[in-house]
Protein backbone atom coordinates (compact mmCIF):
# COMPACT_ATOMS: atom_id res chain seq x y z
CA UNK A 1 0.00 0.00 0.00
CA UNK A 2 1.28 3.62 -1.19
CA UNK A 3 2.22 5.27 1.79
CA UNK A 4 0.00 8.18 1.04
CA UNK A 5 -2.95 6.23 1.76
CA UNK A 6 -2.37 5.40 5.17
CA UNK A 7 -2.61 9.39 5.58
CA UNK A 8 -5.81 11.05 7.06
CA UNK A 9 -5.45 14.33 7.39
CA UNK A 10 -1.67 14.89 9.19
CA UNK A 11 -1.81 11.65 10.45
CA UNK A 12 0.01 8.66 9.61
CA UNK A 13 -2.02 5.07 10.46
CA UNK A 14 -0.26 1.81 10.10
CA UNK A 15 -2.95 0.25 8.52
CA UNK A 16 -1.38 -3.23 9.12
CA UNK A 17 -1.82 -2.60 12.95
CA UNK A 18 -5.34 -1.09 13.57
CA UNK A 19 -7.51 -4.65 13.23
CA UNK A 20 -5.00 -5.85 15.72
CA UNK A 21 -6.24 -3.78 18.56
CA UNK A 22 -9.47 -5.48 18.26
CA UNK A 23 -7.50 -8.78 19.45
CA UNK A 24 -6.96 -6.71 23.16
CA UNK A 25 -10.04 -4.52 24.04
CA UNK A 26 -13.89 -6.12 24.34
CA UNK A 27 -15.09 -2.89 22.57
CA UNK A 28 -14.25 -0.29 20.64
CA UNK A 29 -16.53 3.26 20.05
CA UNK A 30 -15.55 5.54 17.65
CA UNK A 31 -17.31 8.78 18.28
CA UNK A 32 -17.37 11.63 15.72
CA UNK A 33 -19.51 14.28 14.48
CA UNK A 34 -20.66 15.13 10.77
CA UNK A 35 -20.52 18.68 11.19
CA UNK A 36 -16.38 18.43 12.81
CA UNK A 37 -15.05 21.22 10.78
CA UNK A 38 -11.55 20.02 11.66
CA UNK A 39 -11.43 16.51 10.75
CA UNK A 40 -14.13 14.99 8.38
CA UNK A 41 -16.72 12.64 8.58
CA UNK A 42 -15.06 10.35 6.27
CA UNK A 43 -12.02 9.85 8.49
CA UNK A 44 -14.17 7.99 11.19
CA UNK A 45 -16.16 5.89 8.37
CA UNK A 46 -12.37 4.94 6.70
CA UNK A 47 -11.37 3.89 10.56
CA UNK A 48 -14.03 1.59 10.96
CA UNK A 49 -13.82 -0.27 7.93
CA UNK A 50 -10.42 -1.57 10.00
CA UNK A 51 -12.24 -1.71 12.94
CA UNK A 52 -15.46 -3.62 11.85
CA UNK A 53 -16.23 -4.79 15.17
CA UNK A 54 -15.96 -1.56 16.99
CA UNK A 55 -19.12 0.91 17.19
CA UNK A 56 -19.33 3.87 14.86
CA UNK A 57 -21.31 6.36 16.95
CA UNK A 58 -22.52 9.19 14.90
CA UNK A 59 -23.15 13.05 15.92
CA UNK A 60 -24.72 15.34 14.31
CA UNK A 61 -24.13 18.77 16.33
CA UNK A 62 -21.12 18.43 18.12
CA UNK A 63 -18.33 19.84 15.71
CA UNK A 64 -14.78 19.04 16.72
CA UNK A 65 -16.47 17.29 20.07
CA UNK A 66 -14.66 20.04 22.92
CA UNK A 67 -17.19 19.84 25.37
CA UNK A 68 -17.14 19.42 29.20
CA UNK A 69 -20.13 17.08 29.14
CA UNK A 70 -19.99 13.74 26.75
CA UNK A 71 -23.13 12.25 27.77
CA UNK A 72 -22.55 8.88 25.10
CA UNK A 73 -18.88 8.64 25.94
CA UNK A 74 -20.13 8.53 30.08
CA UNK A 75 -22.91 6.18 29.47
CA UNK A 76 -20.60 3.93 27.20
CA UNK A 77 -18.04 3.79 30.00
CA UNK A 78 -20.59 2.63 32.96
CA UNK A 79 -21.75 0.00 30.76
Amino acid sequence: MPREEAYMGDFLFDLETIPKIQNFVEKIFIYHSTDDPVVPYSHAERLHTYLPKAQLITLTDRGHIIQIEFPELLENILQ
